[in-house]
């Protein structure tokens, strides 16, 4: 019996060991999820605005006391002039005499400098000015060639530079994807020490949700990466204010009239259609109630005279019998 009782002692701490074995591991997911959370959370307090240029907080500007004390820039004043992460954005108003073949040699020299046309509208009315407007994304290197070349196609009308500064927010986002990644990492590492069922859905679970944060934070990783390669440059193309449309062959002379005179026809037709669907609703309501007043109006008018013929051959008889009686 002793010995019983002696194995039996020895192998409770192992079944604790082992029951504490899952609690554990879900110890340390939930440690590296809120680890990662805070950081993510921190970050994104700190993050700059998209394309808003900020100076860097104090702490960023001089990590650590010591060194705050001896006046060392951080972010901001470290990163030189060359190496910022700027975004250029252009609106360009010329003046051209060919709306459509200023348009395409626009778009065959952006191709030709490595860039693409990112959005173009064009419009030709008959008889209003043609208009087109392009958006332009230029290589980096090539922003101030674009800008002299696009003015050169006829006479510039207004210009607006502007660069926001991103140097920071590139930096925080890839310091965030890198914690994502390590993150990623340790718990795959959890994953393959994981034994139960219960501990493996966990750890699984926590993956998705970190690879979703960090397939997230790639994307607006490539973005502010596409936003530096490229400088953005809105153009708008429009004939002088002396433009002057030419007249059509077809719309001179007794076809040209005939066709102007249908064309007011067809217009006066919708007018009209227009005003009678306008119309219509009160005209359901004036019948609804006019006709029976009407109706009413005539009746009561037709049985006035009935009553008054009545009464007059009752007079002239009183009148003729007065005499006989008399």
């Amino acid at each position: 019996m002793s010995d019983t009782r002696a194995r039996a002692r020895a192998r409770r701490p192992l079944l604790r060991g082992a029951a504490a074995a899952p609690i554990l591991l879900l110890a340390l997911v939930a440690g590296c999820s809120a680890t990662s959370s805070s950081g993510g959370a921190d970050a994104s307090r700190e993050a700059p605005e998209p394309g808003v240029a900020q100076e860097a907080p104090p702490e960023a500007q001089a990590p650590g006391g010591g060194e705050a004390a001896d006046g060392s820039a951080g972010l901001s004043g470290d990163v030189p002039l060359a190496d910022r992460d700027l975004v250029y954005t252009a609106d360009l108003r010329v003046e051209v005499d060919d709306v459509d073949a200023a348009a395409e040699r626009a778009g065959e020299w952006v191709a030709d400098a490595g860039g693409y046309v990112s959005a173009e509208s064009v419009h030709a009315d008959e008889g209003d000015a043609p208009y087109a407007s392009l958006t332009l994304q230029v290589p980096q290197d090539r922003y101030e060639d674009a800008l002299d070349e696009l003015a050169a196609l006829g006479s510039q009308s207004s210009l607006d530079r502007r660069v926001a500064d991103v140097t920071e927010e590139v930096a925080d986002v890839d310091s965030r994807v890198e914690s994502a990644e390590a993150s990623l990492d340790r718990l795959r590492d959890l994953l393959a020490d994981a034994e139960t069922v219960e501990e493996v859905l966990a750890v699984e679970a926590e993956i998705s949700t970190r690879q979703q944060e960090l397939e997230s934070l790639q994307a607006r990783q490539e973005a502010l990466a596409e936003q530096v390669a490229y400088s953005t440059v809105n153009l708008e193309l429009m004939p002088p204010e002396t433009y002057v449309a030419d007249p059509d062959d077809d719309t001179i002379g007794f076809l040209g009239g005939l066709e102007r005179g249908w064309r007011a026809l067809v217009g006066l037709g919708g007018a009209l259609a227009v005003a009678a669907g306008w119309l219509l609703p009160f005209a359901v309501l004036a019948a609804l109630v006019g006709v029976p007043a009407w109706l009413l109006w005539r009746r009561r008018r037709g049985a006035r005279p009935a009553r008054g013929g009545g009464a007059a051959p009752k007079a002239a008889g009183g009148a003729e019998a007065g005499p006989g009686a008399g």
